[in-house]
């Protein structure tokens, strides 16, 4: 878990504390399972990830319906909830646009570095121009490319650039 956190795997990071969260349902310790689920939800919250509690199906329901009531982030665990009965009936998933909050924590989460390079990558740069520009090797850059792409959830140099300016990150 300590090297997911390290490059900002936030999605690795969401499917090991799912998959804690229903051990500790397994072992009765619903407490625990609470705490953790919590710490999911949040983490999942601001890009809309909603796949890695599907997969875990009714166990997992059963936990986000107890989290509920007291959870902040009522609406994202209802959206999720409600995923949870359209698979049932083979109907399509719904994806909630990550509010505002959900942005901002976005932006929280690029480092300078990140955001610098992402810049760059706006203006059409290849690796091995923004590490001359930068003073870094082109592997560091594309590390950075990559972790970029975890946080902001995207596939492609277009989407990047296109979320973050959606995001306000860049202009």
């Amino acid at each position: 878990m300590e090297i997911n956190e390290t490059h900002h795997n936030t999605l690795q990071i969401i499917v090991i504390i799912l998959l804690q969260d229903i051990a500790y349902k397994e072992q009765n310790k619903i407490e625990e399972a609470l705490t953790v689920l919590e710490k999911a939800v949040s983490l999942a919250e601001p890009g809309s990830i909603v796949f890695p509690f599907l997969e875990l199906g009714q166990p997992m329901a059963e936990l986000l319906k107890q989290l509920l009531p007291d959870d902040i982030n009522k609406e994202f665990i209802q959206t999720l909830l409600y995923n949870f009965e359209k698979v049932k009936t083979g109907n399509e998933i719904v994806h909630i646009p990550a509010s505002n909050d959900g942005q901002d924590r976005i932006t929280e989460h690029l480092t300078e570095r990140e955001t610098e390079i992402l810049s760059l990558l706006s203006k059409g740069l290849k690796n091995r121009e923004i590490a001359e520009k930068i003073f870094l090797s082109p592997t560091t850059i594309k590390k950075h490319i990559y972790n970029i792409y975890q946080k902001l959830d995207v596939h492609s140099r277009i989407e990047v650039v296109t979320k973050a300016r959606e995001n306000g990150i860049i202009s």
